[in-house]
């Protein structure tokens, strides 16, 4: 997905996209809904262009930051490489250590 996310623009245009995340558990657009968001905070909190003033409630773009990486970590699959680098135990198998059940 090529997104721009230099301009309001370009971020207002990948936020309108990627805002159903949740809803279509798409892990891959909750991504980019995290990304558009710092960049949007990135931004000042006030800005203005040409006569025009922009304003955005840090608290609330702070609340959907933290709600997208809190779905994230919930719902989002690790690749192959982190499994490898950090693997899980699920089950630990002490039956035959120092020869006990042998």
């Amino acid at each position: 997905m090529a997104d721009d996310l230099t301009t309001i623009t370009g971020i207002e245009a990948v936020l309108a996209a990627t805002s159903d995340y949740d809803t279509t558990r798409d892990a891959a657009k909750a991504r980019r809904y995290v990304a558009a968001i710092r960049r949007r905070l990135h931004m000042a909190a006030s800005s203005g262009r040409d006569g025009q003033t922009l304003q955005f409630n840090v608290q609330v773009l702070e609340s959907e930051l933290r709600a997208a990486l809190a779905w994230l970590r919930a719902n989002d699959s690790p690749t192959e490489q982190q499994r490898l680098n950090n693997p899980s135990v699920t089950h630990a198998d002490f039956t035959t250590f120092r020869g006990r059940g042998t």
